[in-house]
């Protein structure tokens, strides 16, 4: 009888894994917004900041963006203003 009532519980534990592993491990970005976002981060990478600003403006209009959206969308306009050479005091080692 024992044996018969620890049997379920050892199922609903077996499930519980398979649940989480489809859940995302943080937070997302839409395909939609990561395409430019990514666009930008590589323009930045080549030193042409006025386009990658234009993918980052693309980004921006984009309707209902999420908070992490908004966090990395703000994240890239900053590493586009504080590239290497544009801020000496931030790109001279201390």
């Amino acid at each position: 009888m024992l044996l018969a009532a620890a049997a379920p519980s050892v199922q609903a534990q077996a499930a519980a894994p398979a649940s989480a592993a489809s859940q995302p491990a943080g937070p997302a970005v839409r395909p939609l917004m990561a395409v430019p976002l990514q666009a930008a981060q590589t323009l930045i990478a080549e030193g042409k900041a006025q386009e990658a600003l234009a993918k980052v403006a693309e980004a921006a209009a984009m309707p209902d963006r999420t908070p992490y959206e908004n966090y990395l969308i703000e994240r890239t306009r900053w590493r586009r203003r504080l590239r290497p050479g544009r801020c000496p005091r931030l790109s001279s080692p201390r």
